[in-house]
């Protein structure tokens, strides 16, 4: 199940990065992306791979809010900030704090732009 993660994760990251290669599929790439990264950060919680999952937490606040700024998920920038505030909450926690500096200013970015 690790390994599933790990394939996942790499997976979120090749589709949102196939959304730019390919922008006439975007919308379908991104939202594949953010179910890869959704499904990672599930199954490394559950192993208790907790940096882990706070990396893919991270991950799928950036997707999200490249669903957000299309415009198409309007859901999707409140899902985000969730996203990212829960990442700098478990870096914060892992005494990571660079990575909870970062996440933290890219859930602060992006509600005020809300």
């Amino acid at each position: 199940e690790i390994a599933r993660g790990v394939t996942l994760q790499n997976r979120g990251i090749a589709c949102r990065r196939l959304a730019q290669l390919a922008p006439e599929r975007a919308i379908a790439s991104l939202t594949e992306s953010a179910a890869s990264f959704s499904e990672a950060a599930e199954i490394r919680g559950r192993n208790g791979l907790e940096e882990g999952r706070a990396l893919s937490l991270f991950q799928l606040g950036l997707t999200l809010e490249h669903l957000a700024t299309d415009g198409t998920r309007p859901d999707a920038t409140l899902a985000a900030i969730k996203c990212f505030d829960d990442a700098a909450s478990a870096f914060a926690g892992l005494g990571k704090s660079e990575s909870a500096r970062i996440s933290g200013r890219h859930r602060d970015e992006l509600a005020a732009r809300r």
